[in-house]
C-alpha cells in the first residue's frame, strides 16, 4: 500500500513540476483560440459580403425589390449574429485565459 502512495506522490511532484515549466500554455491556447475564432468570423463575414454583392447585382438586373429585400434581411441577420457571437467568443476566451492565469498565480 505504501508503494502506491509513494507512486502517487511522485506523480503529483512531476505534475506540479511540469505545470511550473509550462507557464506559456495558457498564452498559446489563448492565441490559438483568438486566431481560429477570427478566421471563422472572416469566413462568415465573407458570406455576408457575397450576399451584399448578390443583392447589388440583382438590383442592377431589375429583379423585383421584394426579392432583393428578402435577401437583405438574411444578410443583415447573418452579419449581426456574426459580430455578436464573435464578441461573445472573445469575451469567453479572454475570461478563460484570465482565470487560468489567476489560478496559476495563486498556486505558485
Amino acid at each position: 500500500m505504501s508503494d502506491l502512495r509513494d507512486m502517487q506522490l511522485s506523480v503529483e511532484a512531476v505534475h506540479s513540476g511540469v505545470q511550473a515549466q509550462l507557464w506559456w500554455v495558457p498564452l498559446v491556447r489563448f492565441a490559438v483560440h483568438v486566431s481560429v475564432g477570427t478566421g471563422i468570423f472572416w469566413v462568415v463575414c465573407g458570406a455576408s459580403v457575397l450576399l451584399d454583392l448578390l443583392t447589388q447585382r440583382l438590383g442592377e438586373m431589375g429583379v423585383s425589390p421584394i426579392i432583393v429585400g428578402g435577401i437583405l434581411l438574411p444578410k443583415y441577420a447573418l452579419f449581426g449574429m456574426d459580430i455578436l457571437l464573435f464578441l461573445l467568443y472573445l469575451a469567453n476566451t479572454s475570461w478563460h485565459f484570465a482565470t487560468s492565469l489567476h489560478w496559476r498565480a495563486k498556486d505558485d
